[in-house]
């Protein structure tokens, strides 16, 4: 799920578009650090389909699940020539089934993560290792589509922090759809519980001022035992979500990601997509990260 947006690097294909086959441009281009979030659903019937990045000279990196073949097909064809396939790395993709797959552009080559996980990389090949030759981005074939989303690009870098005391509240540049923060951390074999906010202010719990995202991740829930409860406080507490399981384990290394997108936040957790949470206060007044708890920080980013 959860890719690196920055706020004027971020472009969500509108639904009504979302129709196959599809043929949009890239907007912003193709450059190290664009990704390409496609969401759809293999039907019952699908024999293939194929999401291509192509241009004028032809397709820079082909994409296509076969499953009579029970393989996913790269290849690079330049007028109309194909080159040779790879197909290592098995078979991600299930009729009848829901997928999400992240294509994550690097300096020598594509990274490509279906459902979560990393599935294969593949190397550019010439002339499209020249990155401004890719334009449009087509879908086509045995495929429904949900979402398509191009976010980052090399001009967009992050800010960090490193290895902050916890507890600590740390400013924000801004908050807007697109907006991603990036926490690593380590939880100790003594974890009981954390907290992270996204909030007005920084004093603990704003002293009831907006916090518009409240993650409490407890391992001593005395309702639920582990649970990761979401809230938020406007003058007081909000109805809480606890559905979702557990990702966290103590003595473990974690990175979770929040995202802001238009109606809701995202929150994924070791790189799989972990809970979404509507809106109910106005994400515009965000201005701080707030963490305390059981928990050590290792490196804070953030994407704008």
């Amino acid at each position: 799920m959860l890719h690196n947006p920055y706020s004027h690097h971020y472009f969500n294909v509108p639904h009504a578009l979302l129709h196959v086959p599809y043929n949009g441009d890239i907007p912003h281009g193709v450059v190290p650090g664009k990704q390409i979030f496609i969401s759809g659903h293999v039907p019952h019937h699908a024999s293939k389909f194929e999401i291509n990045l192509k241009g004028p000279q032809g397709y820079a990196l082909h994409i296509n699940p076969r499953f009579e073949q029970g393989s996913v097909v790269r290849n690079t064809a330049v007028h109309g020539g194909w080159g040779g396939e790879e197909k290592h790395g098995g078979m991600p993709f299930h009729r009848g089934q829901d997928f999400e797959v992240i294509i994550s552009v690097e300096h020598d080559k594509y990274r490509v993560a279906v459902n979560g996980h990393h599935q294969f990389d593949y190397h550019h090949r010439a002339p499209f290792n020249n990155l401004h030759e890719i334009t449009h981005l087509t879908v086509e074939g045995h495929v429904e589509l949900r979402a398509i989303v191009f976010s980052g690009g090399a001009s967009a870098g992050p800010r960090e922090v490193h290895a902050p005391h916890v507890p600590f509240a740390i400013p924000l540049h801004g908050t807007q759809p697109g907006k991603m923060i990036q926490i690593h951390g380590h939880l100790p074999h003594d974890c009981n519980r954390f907290v992270i906010n996204l909030q007005n202010g920084h004093d603990h719990n704003c002293n009831g001022h907006d916090i518009p995202l409240h993650i409490s991740a407890r391992f001593d829930d005395p309702y639920a035992g582990q649970v990761v409860v979401r809230t938020n406080k406007m003058g007081g507490w909000g109805e809480e979500q606890r559905d979702g399981g557990f990702p966290f384990h103590r003595g473990a290394n974690f990175t979770m990601l929040l995202l802001c997108e238009p109606h809701e936040w995202k929150i994924a957790v070791n790189g799989v997509h972990f809970a979404s949470f509507p809106h109910r206060n106005n994400f515009h007044n965000v201005n701080h990260l707030y963490v305390e708890g059981n928990v050590h920080i290792t490196s804070v980013r953030e994407f704008n």
